[in-house]
């Protein structure tokens, strides 16, 4: 379907990291009032050769989805729901860093525009009063490494803005800004900011080991000392153990019952127990 670009907003994502400068995050947001996917319509986009920094926006998706392939659910014309088309220069063990830029940027936008402290539950999830408001989910081409003309990464973001009812299965453990808060919130002003937040972060790991966003992902993250079980996607029994941070990399580092400590990656793990739902939010 064919979009619109709304915006080019450049000059906000020029910034300097010790002092030294660093190349502006050129942004182009593609606004659709609805597709499949913005995920799908981005991976069009970028196997043709669309520019980093391309946001592909949606009203509505009419096939979104989140990660283990659930049903993300949205009510049209009413939340926030874009794909970031990223071409990085890191490694492929260094890519989870990506997603951590994402959710401390939602988070931050939602306390810039709401008041709101949120927080996060490794690796994406981000909660207000323990409650899902928003999600994401990455996809990647290969990475070998090494930076290719081919080579891309698509973060998708969705974030509960104005939705004002859940269905039965997601009611429990999902809420927007408009229901914490009793008024509207607007989208645009919602995806110029989060945009922001999110450059900053990006470009940041590009400038020092990613110390800078783990820290402040560290800073929101829920659960930190405590006990925690994780479930491996392959149907290995489940392991327990205590959440003592982030690695290098944005893994979860665990001590894990016998006192070793292991660390494990969002590819292999989820603290979801309910993994195998249809849909998400």
């Amino acid at each position: 379907m064919p979009g619109s670009a709304i915006g080019s907003i450049t000059d906000r994502f020029r910034t300097s990291f010790e002092g030294n400068p660093v190349i502006a995050f050129e942004t182009t947001i593609v606004h659709l009032p609805e597709t499949t996917s913005t995920n799908d319509e981005a991976r069009r986009m970028a196997e043709a050769g669309a520019a980093e920094g391309t946001v592909i926006r949606a009203d509505h998706q009419t096939s979104g989805r989140g990660r283990y392939g659930r049903e993300w659910f949205a009510s049209p014309g009413q939340n926030v729901l874009l794909s970031i088309i990223l071409r990085p220069e890191l490694p492929a063990d260094r890519l989870g860093l990506v997603t951590l830029a994402g959710a401390v940027a939602v988070a931050n936008t939602i306390q810039d525009l709401t008041g709101l402290h949120a927080s996060i539950k490794w690796p994406n999830d981000v909660l207000v009063h323990d409650r899902k408001v928003s999600g994401m989910l990455l996809e990647s081409t290969q990475y070998a490494g090494e930076e290719t003309a081919q080579g891309f990464v698509i973060v998708g973001i969705g974030v509960n803005v104005n939705q004002q009812d859940f269905p039965p299965d997601l009611a429990a453990r999902s809420t927007s800004l408009m229901l914490e808060i009793g008024r509207r919130v607007s989208c645009d002003e919602f995806v110029n900011r989060l945009m922001t937040h999110f450059a900053r972060h990006y470009l940041s790991v590009n400038e020092d080991d990613g110390s800078m966003l783990r820290a402040a992902f560290v800073k929101r993250m829920t659960g930190l000392g405590e006990p925690i079980t994780l479930y491996f996607h392959g149907g290995w029994p489940p392991v327990v153990g205590r959440m003592e941070g982030l690695s290098s990399d944005g893994g979860l580092e665990l001590e894990l019952n016998d006192g070793r400590r292991h660390t494990f990656h969002a590819g292999e793990v989820t603290s979801d127990a309910g993994q195998n739902t249809d849909r998400t939010s």
